[in-house]
């Protein structure tokens, strides 16, 4: 088993889902949320940035950065007319690749 998947396997053991949505209907409605949080956004996100001391994650960055040198997001071609999730996520790290990582 490689180090990344180790990674990954204990990540998604110890993982929680904070669902924020506008819509409370939506809360649960695909997953079941350990933190649901009814709200606009914009506003529930500047509210949690307001509380939170800013982190750098070195090295959990570095062992992202490794794991996307290592397994590259890779997509079939379907033509100009449909656009595949893995493009839009490449568009997204292409984007913010000054800086920001883009994982899902």
């Amino acid at each position: 088993m490689t180090e990344l998947l180790e990674i990954l396997i204990n990540l998604l053991k110890m993982q929680k889902v904070i669902h924020i949505d506008i819509d409370p209907a939506e809360i649960d409605k695909n997953k079941r949320a350990d933190v649901p949080i009814v709200g606009d956004l914009k506003h529930v996100l500047t509210d949690i940035n307001a509380e939170i001391e800013p982190q750098t994650h070195e090295e959990w960055v570095k062992k992202l950065l490794n794991g996307k040198k290592e397994y590259p997001l890779g997509h079939r071609e379907v033509g100009e007319d449909k656009l595949l999730p893995q493009e839009v996520l490449k568009a997204i790290d292409d984007i913010f690749a000054r800086g920001y990582n883009c994982c899902n």
